[in-house]
């Protein structure tokens, strides 16, 4: 006897059975359905490799539509990013002083840290590949970003300051907004305790 797959206790299906049980209905019956059929045709045994194959190709279809449907699913198989946390659950605080006189073209360089609360409401750091920073002239007419590096909450970028001078500087996390119009730029910016 083939070990079955159990769909109904596969715990990166259970949202979709909350969600959509009739698709997992339809992927349960399919892959009980394909094992028969492998079982009786011409009374030849499908080694395990090859029915867990074909297995994964019956489910893997019976889910598209509902992987193309949910975004939590999309998230889950890296189709999709998942949600970045701003707003008021990350906050960033500059651990430099940045001169607000520096002059245009100046290159100056600036460290910070990013702090978020998990469940028990404690302060842990908050990492990211994808972190940046944007000085914005007094007037909002010019701007000048670099991307950071760092860890364990810690964050250090150098950045050039833009004509005009230093008006405005923000903090935040490269992202992307997927619509039906396709992918495009949407940057999330992170309050700033101690803004110069």
């Amino acid at each position: 006897m083939t070990a079955t797959i159990d769909v109904w206790t596969d715990p990166d299906l259970v949202e979709l059975l909350l969600e959509d049980a009739q698709l997992v209905v339809i992927a349960d019956a399919l892959v009980e359905g394909a094992q028969q059929a492998a079982l009786t045709h011409n009374r030849k045994r499908i080694p395990a490799p090859a029915m867990l194959a074909l297995t994964v190709l019956i489910v893997a279809a019976a889910l598209t539509p509902a992987v193309a449907l949910s975004k939590t699913l999309q998230t889950l198989v890296g189709l999709s990013p998942a949600p970045i946390p701003t707003g008021p659950q990350v906050r960033a605080t500059l651990t430099s002083h940045i001169a607000t006189s520096a002059p245009a073209g100046a290159r100056i360089h600036v460290t910070w840290v990013l702090r978020s609360r998990n469940s028990a409401k404690q302060l842990v750091p908050f990492e990211s590949h994808a972190i940046f920073i944007r000085i914005t002239n007094p007037t909002d007419t010019a701007t000048s970003t670099a991307s950071a590096h760092g860890r364990h909450g810690h964050y250090t970028a150098t950045v050039q300051v833009p004509a005009g001078g230093i008006g405005h500087v923000q903090i935040g996390i490269v992202a992307e907004h997927f619509g039906p119009n396709g992918t495009r730029p949407a940057p999330s910016l992170f309050p700033l305790s101690n803004a110069p």
